[in-house]
């Protein structure tokens, strides 16, 4: 019988694989290797396929797919009133190739290695943050037991450390100094590796976006790759663009947006109300916004203000076709 639903219980080494015809009667039930599975549904006929969210799961859909088979990500929730007796691979394929048959079942979006490139990216720094908490808390806690007392504050850590080791009218002996330059280095060294990765995350956010001057497309870009929230400079720059794009601009309706005081430092300021003049009609002050962009950016080498000044000089030309702007 020709199998048209498949449940794969896939792990590490051992993959289960649990199949139905179109009558529901079961019709395959097999144990895999790792490197058996490619070649197993490379021969099967393509099929609805059924997997759990979980470890790995992604790098199956795109294998899976390639095939040409239907692959459909369950969240393990979703999956679980499926399942009939004791958990093993065998009941959880069972369950999974039960569960991606209802009609009504939700699926969980599957990542392009892009998208999973990215959110590697976000874990990264997550991972360090913990680290240099971790690292701070171990250094204030002792440096209370030589009766030192620092606020729970990283900058002030930062700047009251080296002032502690140099003072010699404190308990530290020859020793402990050693130990808190040495713990200081490593804090250092963790300020600079969260710097680093940050600044790829901001040019993740950045890079394609600002060589079009229509800040859509930096929602758009961000929703294509499903981008998370919780990179806080990030997400500042990027939230006066959604607010522009969520209040719709009119004539009569003025934005709430409030990019000098809410939102300082940003960047993209300048194309910010460049774009909220040219969608409250005011073709004159947009026009001065980008030409304060490129003014501002002349002679700059920086990827952010040579990408910007390229935005600014592509919206100039598109509307004053007639005069000659200078890269």
């Amino acid at each position: 019988m020709r199998v048209t639903t498949t449940g794969l219980d896939i792990a590490k080494q051992v993959f289960q694989v649990h199949g139905v015809d179109k009558q529901g009667k079961v019709v395959l039930r097999r144990r895999l290797r790792r490197e058996q599975v490619p070649s197993f549904f490379a021969n099967l006929t393509p099929c609805l396929v059924g997997l759990e969210a979980c470890g790995g799961a992604h790098y199956w859909v795109r294998r899976l797919s390639a095939f040409g088979h239907t692959v459909r990500l369950m969240a393990s929730q979703f999956v679980k009133p499926y399942l009939k007796s004791n958990k093993n691979d065998s009941n959880d394929a069972e369950a999974i190739c039960e569960a991606v048959s209802r009609p009504q079942m939700r699926f969980v979006p599957a990542k392009s290695v892009e998208q999973q490139d990215i959110q590697s990216l976000h874990r990264v720094p997550s991972r360090l943050v913990r680290l240099r908490t971790q690292l701070a808390n171990q250094l204030r806690g002792l440096l209370m037991e030589y009766g030192i007392v620092l606020p729970q504050y990283l900058g002030r850590l930062r700047r009251g450390l080296p002032e502690i080791l140099e003072n010699g009218s404190n308990e530290l002996t020859a020793f402990s100094r050693c130990l808190f330059a040495s713990l200081y280095d490593e804090f250092v060294d963790l300020d600079g590796k969260i710097e680093a990765v940050e600044e790829q995350v901001r040019g993740v956010y950045l890079k394609l976006s600002l060589f079009i001057h229509h800040p859509i497309m930096l929602l758009e870009y961000q929703r294509l790759y499903k981008l998370p929230e919780s990179s806080r400079p990030c997400q500042r720059w990027i939230q006066p663009f959604i607010n522009l794009r969520q209040h719709r601009a009119r004539a009569e309706v003025r934005p709430r947006v409030r990019i000098d005081r809410e939102y300082p430092g940003n960047p993209l300021w300048p194309m910010l109300i460049a774009s909220l003049h040219r969608r409250m009609g005011h073709t004159e002050k947009c026009d001065s916004g980008y030409r304060e962009v490129y003014k501002k950016t002349a002679g700059k080498k920086t990827e952010l203000e040579q990408a910007l000044r390229r935005a600014a000089r592509q919206a100039l030309q598109r509307r004053h076709p007639e005069e000659q702007f200078a890269e």
